[in-house]
């Protein structure tokens, strides 16, 4: 179901809330990520200094865990198609964001289909959000492993000298290009099944991140009969597709 933004206040949020259909709100707010989607779309294209440096005048960590978790919003909107799905601007709407207590950002209530509260989340937890929608909606959703996974830096060694083609993208959970990229890592891995996708977390595992001189995040590299044969720094879409080519 798609995402509506609520543009006339209390009233039409009760009137949504009343009906015969669960509903989960996304408060948020204009100068959050979510709502430049397109210019974060470019900026994440970028060198990962600009996306930084875009982040740091920004000056507020709820814009990136609300960068993180929209994406992960958006997706569960479009497979719970049983769950009305809105966002409320706290800045355009601070009536509607007052009335239900919202203090900070991101905030998501669930409301079941009697119109009571049926969840609350006040943080950008993909795995509690999920539990939200699982609470209100009647759909059994099956969810899927995904196409790149998360490996050891032992494990990485293993693909990278094993026959098949391997890239990988070195990440970290708190950086927002890589979360911006991150679906496209995803639809690559998806979509060039003959490829090792696997995803390097640098905080995690260190000592990997050294071994193949990882310095800014992400950085993908490609890797074909164990040698390395192409390297990407940065989140940028049409590089990454090229470096998957290369290591067709």
């Amino acid at each position: 179901m798609k995402v509506k933004s609520i543009a006339a206040g209390n009233d039409e949020l009760d009137a949504l809330v009343a009906g015969p259909t669960a509903v989960v709100v996304d408060f948020m707010a204009s100068w959050c990520p979510p709502c430049r989607k397109a210019e974060l779309e470019a900026t994440a294209a970028a060198s990962e200094a600009e996306a930084l440096r875009a982040l740091r005048e920004s000056a507020l960590e709820s814009a990136l865990e609300s960068a993180m978790i929209a994406p992960v919003f958006e997706e569960l909107a479009s497979t719970y198609t049983d769950v009305a799905c809105v966002k409320v601007d706290v800045d355009e709407q601070d009536e509607v964001s007052v009335n239900h207590k919202v203090t900070c950002m991101p905030t998501f209530i669930a409301f079941a289909k009697d119109g009571s509260v049926a969840g609350r989340l006040e943080c950008a937890d993909e795995d509690e959000l999920k539990a939200l929608f699982r609470n209100v909606s009647d759909l059994e959703v099956e969810e899927k492993e995904p196409a790149a996974a998360y490996v050891t830096g032992s494990t990485l060694e293993e693909l990278i000298q094993a026959d098949t083609p391997c890239i990988v993208d070195f990440t970290a959970s708190r950086c927002l290009p890589c979360w911006m990229i991150a679906p496209e890592f995803e639809r690559l891995a998806v979509s060039n099944p003959g490829i090792n996708f696997v995803k390097v977390d640098v905080v995690k595992e260190p000592e990997a991140a050294g071994k193949h001189g990882v310095r800014a995040m992400p950085t993908f590299m490609a890797f074909k009969g164990g040698e390395r044969v192409d390297v990407l720094r940065g989140a940028d879409p049409k590089g990454l597709a090229e470096l998957v080519a290369k290591a067709s």
